[in-house]
């Protein structure tokens, strides 16, 4: 099963590193879900993005929206992002990466810094809008590891005010 712009969000639940668990499916009963794929705490890029979010939070709030961010760390990765990052939105771990498959976002190339993640495969920095309906309303998947796209650009999308944007091409970096 794999994300479509067209078709349903590939549903999900994760544990949360704080503790417990997040269903997609519980959080667009209440909310729209901005859903932030990210390769790991180890890298900057991604921890500025999460920083970045962070601080815009309180906008995503008021526009009826939940961010969620989601990678493949282990529990002890991943409170070392919420120590550095302190995001007050859930940090879900796909350990197996499941659901980073699901969204057909895994980088399967052999990575150069694959001596720091210990396993094959992270995800392929991405931001999914998701209406309560479970259908994708927006996606925003880097052609690149440092294609990201602007909270502003998110908030946008959220608002109904920008078209689709990109799609990862042949480099998954």
């Amino acid at each position: 099963m794999h994300a479509d712009l067209e078709g349903a969000a590939p549903l999900f639940e994760l544990p949360d590193v704080r503790g417990g668990r997040v269903a997609l499916e519980e959080v667009l009963k209440s909310s729209r879900a901005v859903l932030v794929f990210y390769r790991g705490g180890w890298c900057p890029i991604c921890n500025a993005q999460l920083a970045k979010l962070s601080a815009a939070y309180e906008a995503f709030r008021d526009r009826g929206a939940e961010i969620l961010a989601i990678s493949n760390e282990r529990v002890r990765e991943g409170r070392e992002v919420l120590r550095k990052v302190g995001p007050p939105y859930p940090l879900l771990l796909d350990e197996d990466g499941e659901v980073i498959r699901a969204y057909a976002l895994e980088v399967t190339r052999r990575d150069p810094l694959g001596w720091v993640l210990r396993k094959q495969g992270y995800a392929h920095p991405a931001v999914f809008v998701v209406d309560p309906d479970g259908r994708i309303a927006w996606r925003y998947v880097g052609r690149h590891y440092r294609d990201r796209p602007s909270v502003d650009l998110v908030l946008q999308a959220l608002d109904g005010a920008v078209a689709q944007a990109g799609t990862a091409g042949s480099e998954a970096g």
